[in-house]
């Protein structure tokens, strides 16, 4: 169960980091989506690794 909830959350912040890069003109905002998505791919790498 979790395998499927840490992918349908991968899904869904692939597409909103795509949505504020297509819509964002304001090199901050993508700079601090760009942070935070490889803080979450860490995440998810450290979750997987650990198990």
């Amino acid at each position: 169960m979790k395998k499927y909830l840490i992918i349908f959350s991968t899904i869904a912040m692939i597409y909103l980091y795509s949505k504020v890069l297509l819509s964002s003109g304001n090199i901050y905002q993508l700079l601090l989506a760009s942070i935070g998505f490889f803080f979450f791919l860490f995440g998810v790498y450290r979750q997987y690794r650990k198990n």
